[in-house]
């Protein structure tokens, strides 16, 4: 058995609600030093759009559940989250503003600059 008791399951539930509600405003981040400005807007698309499909795989998790039982879904569900998960740990994080046109570079650095 994975969580042996209510209080273990509910503080892993609880920080698995912190990584889904704060990997959005991460991955928009992240998403804009990758892209170049005229590429930023399909990629922002594919992300949010993929992000809409993934609710067909809780619907595939819900068939198996009923076929398999409720744990097979779960690995089902979760195996390709922990994998993704761990790949990120080898992504280079991209400088801020490496695509930015020289314009907006000076204007970045103007805005962070102290006063």
């Amino acid at each position: 058995m994975l969580a042996p008791t209510l209080t273990v399951f509910l503080a892993v539930r609880a920080l698995v609600g912190v990584g889904e509600a704060s990997y959005a405003v991460v991955t928009r981040s992240l998403l804009g030093r990758l892209y170049p400005v005229e590429r930023r807007g399909r990629a922002m698309s594919m992300f949010t759009r993929r992000s809409r499909l993934g609710g067909g795989g809780l619907r595939l998790g819900g068939v198996l559940g009923q076929h398999l039982g409720w744990r097979p879904a779960f690995f089902f569900a979760g195996g390709p989250g922990v994998l993704l998960a761990v790949a990120l740990l080898f992504l280079e994080r991209p400088r801020a503003g490496a695509h930015d046109a020289p314009q907006e570079k000076a204007e970045h650095q103007l805005s962070i600059a102290p006063r």
